[in-house]
């Protein structure tokens, strides 16, 4: 993915949510873009003065292995990655926000 890109998805995350504190990213760390992508990220979230954790995953099963360590109310990889494949969105930024505003009873 257009690392400029993403780092614009993420000033608009953030701009939809703008309470929003920390705004975990998910990276496949088996991709060769993935160290520039996490560093426009990595910029785009300190000019927005917002926490970046950054969680890799390259299977379900890493998935499963970094959604262990979180607190259960951290939204977590498994969250965003099932309510893209139910609603059937094509990015996990739009099932961010959707599970945001469910869980604050938005």
């Amino acid at each position: 993915m257009n690392i400029e890109l993403m780092s614009k998805r993420f000033e608009l995350l953030s701009e939809l949510v703008p309470q929003a504190e920390v705004i975990a990213l998910l990276v496949n760390p088996n991709n060769q873009t993935t160290e520039s992508l996490i560093r426009g990220v990595q910029e785009a979230a300190r000019a927005k003065g917002v926490q970046l954790p950054i969680l890799q995953a390259g299977t379900e099963g890493e998935i499963d292995a970094e959604e262990a360590v979180r607190q259960p109310t951290t939204l977590t990889p498994r969250d965003v990655l099932a309510e893209v494949r139910r609603l059937g969105l094509r990015t996990p930024a739009e099932a961010v926000e959707i599970i945001r505003a469910h869980r604050d009873g938005r």
